[in-house]
């Protein structure tokens, strides 16, 4: 309930200009603090589309997923605008959302306490 609320939150820090939401009309902003006053979203009816969209700004897909191809976040290999996808909390990215994505990152955990963060954190 409060993962897109803290998600938004975190984005806004960072500066990002827009939030992409593929499949739902509508999110539970639980949390956000105000932040989604100054942010913009736009939805998506497929991931398809979305990928179409991005493509056609020349933004790249970078999933945010454990994955053997995956590079570390600290490396910082993005080229130019950058749009990021976040998987589910428990089973993370589903293979046909790996497949659209152009890179894979993840963040490196420095103990064996947990293999990821909550998504929100990430």
């Amino acid at each position: 309930r409060q993962n897109w609320g803290q998600l938004l939150r975190s984005a806004c820090a960072f500066g990002v200009k827009e939030v992409l939401v593929v499949g739902s009309k509508k999110i539970s902003l639980f949390g956000n603090q105000g932040t989604s006053n100054h942010s913009e979203f736009r939805f998506f009816d497929s991931l398809e589309e979305a990928q179409e969209w991005l493509k056609a700004r020349q933004c790249l897909l970078c999933g945010v997923e454990i994955d053997d191809s995956a590079v570390p976040i600290e490396s910082h290999p993005f080229r130019g605008s950058t749009c990021f996808m976040l998987g589910n909390e428990g089973q993370g990215m589903t293979t046909k959302q790996i497949e659209c994505c152009d890179q894979l990152v993840y963040i490196p955990q420095f103990s064996k306490a947990t293999a990821s963060l909550n998504v929100a954190v990430a």
